[in-house]
């Protein structure tokens, strides 16, 4: 992921509306995650956290409240898609003990986690049940020159026929995974909270990695 020019400090930064960060100085990685259009990740917050295994890394949360993927911005401060872009390279420049960036998403939020680990050049994508209604010819001619760095995946329930349209429709995308899950799981849109009841979810991300002790 490229760095601006100069470094900020975390506190340097505003946060823009609705964002809430998890700070781990520990930690030598960071996720953004995007919730769906409730604002929440098919459940509290607590819960994700509790399931996911990501409780211990650095986290930023990111929720649109103009339900627009971020085209209209965020705030003041942050009034366009590009300036809010421009936030996150410059709040993972904020933390120099980084050495892996990920983003995360469900539903809408899938689809801005596919968009901005684009964009921003992130390790890896997760995206559970990706939908950008009117949205995906944009985002599948995005896609379809790698950046040279993410790995995309998505997980989405081949009983949900319209997350499996949109997933199935990226599936010739460089560098990109379909997950379809298995049948007889009966998954549907809310994925992400029925792979966590399974206890499938925290196998989905990397290993925890810390800035005294790499992973591997």
């Amino acid at each position: 992921m490229p760095e601006p020019s100069s470094a900020p400090t975390e506190s340097d930064l505003p946060l823009p509306a609705g964002t809430s960060i998890l700070s781990r100085p520990h930690s030598a990685q960071l996720f953004f995650v995007y919730p769906g259009l409730r604002r929440a990740l098919n459940g509290k917050n607590p819960m994700f956290l509790l399931h996911s295994g990501l409780a211990e890394r650095n986290l930023a949360f990111l929720r649109d409240p103009l339900v627009q993927f971020f085209e209209g911005g965020l705030d003041d401060n942050y009034p366009s898609f590009d300036a809010v872009l421009h936030w996150h390279r410059r709040y993972a420049a904020s933390l120099p003990q980084l050495s892996e960036v990920y983003c995360v998403g469900n539903s809408s939020g899938g689809f801005s986690a596919l968009e901005m680990g684009h964009h921003l050049k992130v390790n890896a994508v997760f995206a559970f049940c990706p939908r950008g209604p009117g949205r995906g010819p944009r985002l599948r001619q995005l896609l379809s020159e790698w950046n040279g760095r993410t790995e995309f995946h998505i997980h989405y329930s081949p009983h949900n026929q319209k997350d499996t349209e949109f997933a199935e429709a990226l599936a010739d995308t460089p560098h990109l995974t379909l997950h379809p899950s298995d049948p007889k799981h009966n998954d549907d849109h809310k994925i992400m909270s029925q792979m966590a009841r399974r206890g499938d979810l925290a196998a989905v991300f990397p290993p925890q990695k810390t800035v005294d002790a790499p992973a591997g």
